[in-house]
């Protein structure tokens, strides 16, 4: 019989653990760029300078005021035209309707002056309005202009893209070409070479003829205090800007590029309530304002002498109550537009809602009437000033927000956010352009001279002091009243006329109101 050897397995015969493999490195796939990335990363980096130049001035100037003017207006008008070179011509309708408000909103800075409310609150709307704008440039896949969601998609959106594209700035870099760079090396070499030459060649043309000789050593020492004044300011500029133009360019990458950084989707969230819980809010308030109409109604037709046997001077009467009759319009508007986004719009319950909230419009509008009517007696009683130009302004945004409220109670597919958004932006140019501060010192002066030549007792008083640190367009009406009435103020117009010509020594806080006023 023949053996059988029977091997057992050893220790050595063990399976192995299975080595550990080394870490796969993922490489970023390199981003495609062209000449046109090029160009806009280098003026992109030369816009970031000026940003740090003109945004430090106010650190420059010891002042109370904020003195930007055309620096942010040529700031704004470099920015869009990088972009308009980048991505060419603005694609949609309300691209370039936004670009045009943005731009004129830029430019008020370059127009008005003293103004501190309205140069933080246009400050605020332009870097609000941006990225709403430069998405609205191109086409794609986003939320309209006229979906409330937009600001949020297009805010976050913005924000991921100053980050996400980042390597671009690598791809940039490797993406020149020796051959380029060499040149850029003869060329440096080159000035070199010049600048060398110069110092020989100009002390002998300066000892060859007087004349030369004079105008060079006054022009010299010009230039050189511009220099050293200038050189280390733009160094650091220059620097910042390299800092802050990886960002700038990865945002403009991602507007060219949409697929490398797409926008959020922002979904909204559908909530309902049952109709009887705005009914019952709706009723209340109706029944609350029918009310203070009602007493409203007989101080109106009582006249002054229902007042005194209240005890209540009409005066006292007219001078209060107009802004918070306003803000009870807003959150009139406010509480409507809830009833109607958050109701189920079925059945009887839903007419009641489009009842109460008919009512309530109705209701503000006679409460906005009667801020107006107010606030009209007071105006006539103690003279215009700029907040109460802004009050009429809001009474006049309050209208049309109502107008629209009451198309969104009856018609479901109506907008309501088209008109607030660009009404608002609309209304809020126009506001710039009437120029409040002027407007009221031409009242003030007009009714006080009017007064004054007919020996007419009023309490209209011109403020002067007031009225020039809202604005300069102001001195030419302020001098023309003075010198009628006999009053010298020469020392005084003359003192900010001074102050104005102050704000125009440099240009990145000149504006056209500051320089005709520093002119007499």
């Amino acid at each position: 019989m023949e053996k059988l050897e029977i091997l057992m397995p050893g220790p050595e015969d063990a399976p192995k653990p299975p080595t550990p493999r080394a870490p796969v490195e993922v490489k970023r796939k390199p981003l495609t760029v062209d000449r046109r990335d090029r160009q806009v990363w280098l003026l992109g980096w030369l816009w970031c300078a000026l940003m740090w130049d003109v945004l430090s001035f106010p650190m420059d100037a010891v002042r109370y005021d904020i003195p930007l003017g055309l620096g942010v207006t040529v700031l704004a008008a470099a920015f869009y035209a990088l972009v308009w070179g980048y991505l060419g011509a603005p694609q949609t309708a309300s691209g370039r309707w936004l670009l045009a408000g943005n731009l004129l909103l830029a430019l008020t800075f370059a127009l008005t002056s003293r103004s501190e409310w309205f140069r933080m609150w246009n400050g605020f709307f332009l870097i609000l309005l941006t990225p709403i704008q430069l998405y609205e440039w191109i086409e794609g896949e986003k939320h309209p202009w006229f979906d409330p969601r937009m600001v949020a998609q297009r805010w976050a959106g913005g924000f991921q893209a100053l980050f996400l594209d980042t390597g671009i700035n690598l791809d940039l870099a490797r993406s020149l070409k020796h051959r380029k760079r060499k040149k850029i090396l003869w060329v440096l070499a080159g000035l070199l070479l010049a600048a060398c030459l110069a110092v020989v060649v100009v002390p002998l043309l300066a000892s060859a003829d007087a004349l030369f000789d004079q105008i060079l050593a006054r022009w010299t020492t010009q230039w050189l205090t511009w220099l050293l004044r200038t050189a280390g300011r733009w160094l650091c500029w220059l620097v910042l800007g390299a800092v802050a133009i990886p960002f700038l360019m990865s945002w403009l990458y991602s507007l060219r590029h949409p697929e490398t950084a797409p926008l959020p989707k922002i979904a909204g969230k559908s909530l309902t309530a049952e109709p009887v819980l705005w009914i019952t809010v709706l009723t209340v308030l109706d029944g609350l304002y029918l009310l203070f109409l009602a007493v409203q109604s007989m101080a109106l037709f009582g006249g002054p002498e229902y007042l005194a046997r209240a005890g209540i001077s009409y005066a006292d009467y007219a001078r209060s109550g107009f802004f918070q009759l306003v803000g009870v319009v807003f959150l009139n508007l406010s509480v409507l537009l809830l009833a109607v986004q958050l109701s189920r719009r079925e059945g009887k319950g839903w007419r009641a809602v489009q009842c109460g909230g008919t009512l309530l419009i109705l209701e503000s509008f006679v409460l906005l009437g009667s801020a107006a009517w107010r606030m009209t007696l007071y105006v006539t009683t103690f003279g215009l000033t700029f907040k109460r130009v802004l009050t009429y302004w809001g009474m006049l945004v309050a209208a049309v927000f109502l107008v629209s409220a009451l198309c969104k109670v009856w018609r479901s597919k109506f907008r309501f956010f088209r008109v607030l958004f660009g009404g608002s932006f609309a209304l809020w140019l126009a506001l710039n352009a009437i120029n409040p501060a002027y407007l009221s010192a031409w009242y003030n002066v007009s009714v006080s001279y009017h007064c004054w030549q007919k020996s007419i007792e009023t309490r209209v008083t011109v403020d002067a002091e007031y009225l020039t640190d809202l604005s300069y367009d102001v001195l030419g009406e302020l001098e023309g009243y003075f010198s009628e009435i006999g009053v010298p103020a020469d020392e005084f117009i003359a003192l900010k006329r001074a102050q104005a010509a102050e704000d125009c020594r440099d240009w990145r806080s000149w504006n056209l109101s500051a320089f005709l006023a520093s002119r007499p």
